[in-house]
């Protein structure tokens, strides 16, 4: 700890000079490249962001400040902490009178809100204030962006048709964007983006039983999805999804075998409401090939999720 505290201290003193020696703030990026690379969630990134927070507020830069805010929220773990960096975006991002800045804050809070908490409502909340300032902003990214988690939460609340609407604009957009000329960085954003709107889109066609529909969608982004690390739990999510088709066609070693390649990106992370929904398709499949105590034992991981997290999917309630 002693050790840590020191390390800390001289980039601190690193940090201060360099800030006071140009006036592009490039120790700003110097210290957001130590941990840019990183996977969300790695507590190796969390000294850094620590720094970051603690020099943008000596510099009482609002603006640096909030973004340090909102990268805790990807590397910080669960529990309440989230929500409190959430909230300091919020309050940080006021003072800078950008508007687009506020918008990216209260959609991180609905985020946090949505997957932390699954509370839809008050998610729902922060995404209409985050749309407001958003339409301020005129920036077509962020409010295709919001329209994609506007999309999720609205399936989540029962509006089947409002979300495959909200995912669809928000697809054809993403699509559109990257047939334009790109910077390389805005191509690997807006693919992320597009992909992970084309699963949220399958989710609810199979929800709804547009199982044509979610088979198309599946085919092409198996097949598209670029072959990089940060594409990993994308990919997963997919294989999960045709997973589920094949199960309910009847190929169940077909669904056996990629509900299988699926889980281990899941797990690794911490997706806790997709691996349930794995075990819960691992089971079924278990069952209708006659192996009970097999079946048994992964219905009961899906009930440890439940127990654990208090949230399980509709669809695995029924059935």
């Amino acid at each position: 700890m002693l050790v840590l505290r020191l390390f800390i201290l001289l980039l601190l003193f690193t940090a201060e000079r360099l800030v006071a020696q140009c006036e592009d703030h490039i120790a700003y990026q110097q210290i957001r490249k130590q941990y840019q690379q990183m996977q969300p969630g790695d507590p190796a990134a969390i000294p850094f962001i620590r720094l970051l927070i603690t020099l943008t507020k000596k510099e009482k830069n609002a603006a640096q400040l909030t973004y340090a805010y909102l990268d805790a929220l990807k590397f910080h773990p669960t529990g309440n902490l989230p929500l409190k960096y959430a909230d300091s975006a919020i309050a940080i991002a006021e003072r800078s009178c950008r508007s687009d800045l506020i918008a990216e804050t209260y959609m991180s809070r609905g985020i946090v809100k949505y997957a932390h908490y699954r509370n839809y409502q008050t998610a729902m909340e922060d995404y209409l204030k985050a749309a407001d300032y958003a339409q301020i902003s005129g920036d077509p990214y962020l409010q295709y962006r919001l329209l994609y988690h506007f999309g999720i939460v609205k399936g989540y609340m029962g509006l089947k048709s409002d979300a495959i609407a909200n995912l669809e604009r928000g697809a054809a957009f993403f699509r559109k964007e990257l047939q334009k000329e790109q910077s390389r960085n805005q191509l690997h954003h807006l693919r992320k983006n597009y992909y992970e709107s084309l699963h949220e889109l399958v989710n609810i066609y199979q929800q709804t039983g547009k199982d044509g529909d979610a088979d198309r969608v599946i085919a092409s982004a198996v097949k598209g999805i670029p072959d990089h690390p940060d594409f990993a739990v994308v990919r997963g999510c997919f294989l999960k999804s045709r997973g589920i088709s094949e199960y309910r066609k009847g190929n169940y070693k077909a669904s056996i075998r990629e509900l299988d390649l699926a889980l281990p990106e899941l797990i690794k992370a911490k997706d806790f409401a997709w691996v349930s929904v794995i075990y819960y398709y691992q089971g079924k499949n278990a069952l209708v090939q006659n192996r009970k105590e097999e079946a048994v034992s992964l219905f009961k991981k899906v009930d440890s999720v439940f127990k654990r997290h208090h949230f399980i999917f509709p669809e695995l309630q029924h059935g």
